[in-house]
Order: C-alpha cells, then sequence, then structure tokens
C-alpha cells in the first residue's frame, strides 16, 4: 500500500517540492516502507518514509516520516526529522482516528503552537 499513487508535488508554504515514489521494501519488523524522494534534489537524504504495520496484533501502527538535511554556509550537514506516528486498536472505525487525527493537526494550527513546539530549548 503506497502513501501516494503518483508523483506528488507538495508545497510548504515557500515553495513547491516534488517526490517520487523510490520503491517499497518489507521491514524486519513485520512492516511494510514505502519511500518517496524529492526529485531534482542532489540530496539523497530529503524524502518522505512511511510504514504501516502488518500483522495479527489487535494494534495498527503507522508512521510517516519526513527528512532533511540543513547544510550551513561551511558546508556542515545537519539532519532535520519529523515523524508522526498513530497507534490504535483495529477495532476503532476509521473516521474517528481521522477525527481525532484532524484535531491534533488543528492543535497545531492554533496561533503560535507550533513556533513554541518547535523553540529552540536550552
Amino acid at each position: 500500500m503506497s502513501l501516494f499513487t503518483t508523483t506528488q508535488v507538495i508545497n510548504d508554504g515557500t515553495d513547491d517540492f516534488t517526490y517520487d515514489h523510490l520503491g517499497q521494501i518489507p521491514s524486519r519488523d513485520k512492516s511494510v516502507v514505502s519511500r518517496y524522494t524529492r526529485t531534482g534534489s542532489e540530496n539523497l537524504d530529503s524524502f518522505i518514509e512511511a510504514k504501516y504495520a502488518y500483522t495479527t496484533s489487535p494494534k495498527q501502527k503507522s508512521v510517516i516520516k519526513t527528512n532533511e538535511i540543513y547544510v550551513d554556509g561551511d558546508g556542515n550537514r545537519y539532519p532535520i526529522t519529523f515523524n508522526t506516528s498513530v497507534a490504535h486498536d483495529k477495532i476503532v472505525p476509521l473516521d474517528v482516528v481521522e477525527t481525532l487525527f484532524n484535531r491534533h493537526e488543528a492543535a497545531l494550527a492554533i496561533s503560535g503552537v507550533r513556533t513554541a513546539f518547535l523553540a529552540k530549548r536550552p
């Protein structure tokens, strides 16, 4: 099950970024991983990865990871990784899980919350 069925253009508010499906591989922990690389980027560490658990467990687990490398003026490389994970009992209806996901996104959209969440700490 791929996250995107076609090449996707994602806008982060500053620019458009195109992601292509690189491939899908089984993982050691009975899950499937799909990787999408950013088109035209010489940075191979620029990708989106989706991981879905395929087990007989009563729990459903999914993770999406967005990865980028920040390169400063001296050429030093600093990884930036965002993970969004969802875990729930498989008996819970999908619309209930989607509603909570929407609430989670809405909380981050509240004025000042995103900045406070991402702010540097000592």
